[in-house]
């Protein structure tokens, strides 16, 4: 998950990746392309913290949303586990949010964030 030059070969949400270094590094910015809803969404986020192996956190801000993403890695009766949770603060756009269904938001959300188990 960290060696950027595979996300095409795993990912069918986020693609036109791009980054000054092969591998994510704390502090520093890479960039992709995700579609939540119907529309793409060009990403910048900066890397906040990488404990390889256990746990992932990236930040940004597009279009007045902030969000937060954080990967949690666990080794579990002989399977690595992998949990995503994104936090998101809207500002203006927060009005413009409650006239989506609620559905709407939740499958766009769940295109993003990644749950996969692994078997060692």
């Amino acid at each position: 998950m960290t060696d950027l030059t595979c996300w095409r070969d795993w990912s069918s949400v986020l693609s036109n990746v791009s980054f000054e270094t092969e591998k994510l590094t704390e502090g520093k910015s890479f960039k992709f392309c995700s579609r939540p809803f119907s529309f793409p969404m060009n990403i910048e986020p900066v890397v906040e913290e990488l404990v390889m192996g256990q746990r992932l956190v990236w930040s940004g801000t597009k279009h007045g949303i902030t969000a937060l993403h954080e990967f949690i890695i666990e080794e579990k009766n002989g399977q690595t586990l992998l949990a995503s949770r994104e936090i998101f603060k809207l500002n203006w756009l927060k009005r413009i949010f409650f006239h989506i269904p609620k559905q709407r938001i939740h499958k766009g959300t769940r295109l993003v964030s990644l749950f996969l188990v692994f078997k060692n």
